[in-house]
């Protein structure tokens, strides 16, 4: 066994001192009284927090917590007044965007609307509405002198249509237009009728005499001639057999258009007693 020896200076055997452990500094716990205060500051602070929320809430901006969505109403081709009563029943509101002419819609109907039908928006919000206008009305062109079919093509071609063609007797060749009913220029809504008064040409058929004949005798007659026959009235007589023209109109010798209608009364036998 081996035995250590420890010199020391000075020839004299000493075990070296022993240094004191270093501890940390113990820290102060905060006493109750700090955390009672700390607790009221943060009370104090969520409070007023909640106050000026409820505050801005109901006060300043007053508006529900939860909003809900609503689909929105159609109300496309109803009257302004009705739209704007429909939509606040379904808790939205209603103002005009614009004004458009429609063909179809009437004034003062609702053309379209903003969100469009079927679409949840919450609560509250504005529908954007455009108003019809009425349709936009257009001015009878200018046909006069024209062509018959050119004309009729014209017509049409700004959304009016010619309702009826009226013939006279002019100097004008056969087909010319003389005038329109409305006369040009008048604004008419679109698909308004317009009546053109068309050129039979120059007078230049001698109207055929048929008194005395027979209906079917008298249109031969009228169409030999480039004629035809017009209305057809009766008359009771007692001087011309039944069945036979007793007047026409024009009468014989009239110089006549091509196409010219001529109109008859036809006798009709008497009654007996």
């Amino acid at each position: 066994m081996k035995v250590r020896r420890i010199f020391s200076v000075g020839g004299t055997n000493k075990k070296a001192p022993r240094q004191p452990k270093r501890t940390k500094p113990e820290r102060k716990r905060p006493t109750w009284s700090i955390k009672k205060k700390m607790a009221v500051g943060s009370g104090f602070l969520t409070g007023s927090f909640a106050v000026g929320y409820i505050f801005a809430a109901f006060i300043v901006f007053p508006a529900p917590f939860i909003v809900r969505n609503t689909r929105v109403p159609r109300v496309t081709e109803m009257t302004l007044e009705d739209a704007q009563n429909r939509l606040a029943q379904a808790r939205f509101t209603g103002s005009v965007a614009a004004n458009e002419n429609h063909p179809t819609v009437l004034r003062g109907s609702v053309i379209w609307q903003d969100p469009p039908p079927g679409v949840a928006v919450p609560e509250g919000s504005s529908i954007a509405l455009t108003v019809s206008a009425g349709s936009a009305r257009v001015p009878v062109p200018g046909v006069t002198g024209y062509n018959m079919d050119l004309a009729l093509k014209i017509i049409e071609s700004t959304g009016l249509v010619v309702g009826s063609i009226e013939r006279t007797q002019t100097t004008a060749p056969e087909g010319t237009v003389m005038n329109t009913r409305p006369t040009e220029g008048q604004f008419l809504n679109p698909g308004s009728n317009v009546t053109m008064v068309v050129s039979e040409g120059s007078p230049t058929i001698n109207v055929p005499f048929v008194i005395g004949m027979e209906l079917d005798s008298a249109r031969v007659a009228f169409e030999e001639e480039g004629l035809i026959l017009g209305t057809r009235l009766f008359r009771t007589t007692s001087t011309q057999p039944a069945g036979t023209i007793v007047e026409q109109n024009p009468a014989a010798g009239t110089l006549s258009a091509p196409g010219t209608p001529i109109n008859v009364i036809i006798a009709r036998e008497r009654n007996p007693g």
